[in-house]
């Protein structure tokens, strides 16, 4: 069971049992595959526990040596790849998952409960929990949710990363960059999105304009009639392509700006308003 469930989901923390020692040019040659795949959306096809383990640490690396963001795109790509998995498992698998991330997690009527302390590492937008004696209560689509943002937040974690790689892996890297796009801001539906304007937006704002960004993306959402799990994907890739800056505006922050937006769909959205913030000409 361990041993599909790393196949499966290689960001667990027990995955580095299954790592091994020596990198080889066969290594190197899946692990380029695996993150291309990821860049040109192409389907994986998970195989061994020890090949995933190993193809998701080298992908890290080398993304990594070449650039944070490439790192945090592709952690945004992976994170909803496991995610759209982790939809179609029963409960037992999601509840093994979870616990990875919140080590209190617990079954409670109709749904999971784990303790504050642990949801405030991974958790979401904290007003809009049910917090109740220092434990928070959500059911499983809610459970999902924190998981695929934990999955992201994990695959993205540099500070144990190393830029300065040994010359195979280096070499290994430079290879990848030809399979990454010089431009893979995804595409969303919508008349507002389509627009250059937010099309701009998406590709990442500095700091003192990013909170506005989102809000002005977030409201776009709405007026095109994006599910709530859609307008989730376009906050990610805009957390991931704004500057990290002293600093970051976290994918937290802007899944709670889509949190209050989709409580209050009737607010309206103006082009004026992104002027008057500096987003726009």
């Amino acid at each position: 069971m361990e041993q599909k469930l790393i196949a499966k989901y290689p960001f667990l923390s027990f995955s580095k049992d299954f790592v091994g020692e020596g990198v080889s040019e066969t290594d190197l040659k899946d692990a380029i595959t695996f993150a291309s795949e990821c860049f040109q959306h192409d389907e994986h096809i998970a195989r061994d526990a020890a090949r995933e383990s190993k193809n998701l640490l080298l992908s890290r690396l080398m993304l990594y040596s070449m650039s944070a963001n490439f790192l945090r795109k592709f952690a945004f790509f992976k994170a909803r790849e496991y995610a759209r998995g982790l939809e179609k498992e029963n409960e037992k698998v999601l509840f093994e998952v979870a616990k990875d991330f919140f080590p209190s997690l617990e079954n409670a009527d109709g749904g999971f409960k784990v303790s504050l302390i642990d949801y405030l590492q991974y958790g979401r937008s904290l007003p809009q929990a049910n917090v109740s004696k220092g434990m928070v209560f959500f059911i499983g689509d809610d459970l999902r949710a924190c998981l695929r943002e934990a999955i992201q937040e994990r695959i993205s974690d540099s500070e144990k990363l190393s830029a300065k790689l040994p010359e195979n892996i280096a070499a290994a890297a430079l290879r990848l960059k030809e399979f990454i796009p010089r431009d893979f801001t995804p595409q969303f539906k919508g008349k507002l999105l389509q627009r250059s304007e937010l099309q701009n937006i998406l590709k990442g704002v500095g700091e003192g304009k990013r909170y506005y960004g989102s809000m002005a993306l977030a409201i776009a959402c709405v007026k095109d009639g994006l599910t709530r799990e859609e307008a989730g994907d376009v906050m990610n890739s805009y957390v991931t392509n704004c500057p990290k800056g002293a600093h970051p505006f976290t994918p937290r922050e802007g899944e709670a700006v889509l949190d209050w937006v989709y409580a209050h769909p009737t607010i309206g959205f103006s082009f004026n308003v992104l002027k008057s913030q500096g987003l726009v000409d």
